[in-house]
């Protein structure tokens, strides 16, 4: 399911956002257009968006201990349960990606609220962690993490894009 078929489909409704409220799409077949990256919606049991920071500890002779930041990068952790001809999962689980390296696994991806539409637009390499888990009772269940790559992303709006 791409973006704007997701936010078509589910409009002004954040509940069906597979985090409670943002939606993450993934450039992984090469449209190039943010309307047309493919969602982490079909199967998705939870997706965790985190900031990855570097802090620095110095001492200075009068104020003492200080920390600061030094550097920050997104992290995505999605959790899915297998769904059969998905295509943002086929192509996850393909052998390009699986075992991919370098640019073979960075994509552009944007990650916004499902209800102002405001969020931002980035780069990440995609590193899928579990292809196949489950007892022969459950669905199968697939992992990947996704890691900000190429500098700090840059703020997006879905509103802009649906007037294109």
């Amino acid at each position: 399911m791409t973006v704007s078929e997701f936010m078509n489909s589910n409009p002004a409704n954040s509940s069906a956002a597979p985090d409670g409220g943002h939606v993450l799409g993934l450039d992984i077949l090469g449209s190039g257009s943010p309307e047309s990256y493919l969602v982490f919606a079909a199967g998705a049991a939870e997706i965790k968006a985190e900031i990855l920071s570097e802090i620095g500890k110095k001492k200075y002779v009068v104020s003492g201990a200080e920390c600061h930041r030094k550097s920050a990068v997104r992290k995505f952790t999605v959790l899915m349960d297998r769904v059969i001809g998905d295509a943002l999962q086929d192509a996850l689980l393909s052998c390009d990606i699986l075992f991919g390296c370098e640019q073979q696994c960075v994509f552009d991806y944007v990650y916004f609220s499902a209800d102002s539409g405001s969020g931002e637009k980035g780069r990440v390499t995609v590193s899928v962690t579990v292809d196949s888990d489950g007892a022969p009772d459950d669905v199968s269940a697939v992992s990947a993490e996704l890691f900000g790559f190429g500098g700090a992303p840059e703020a997006f709006s879905y509103t802009e894009v649906s007037t294109l």
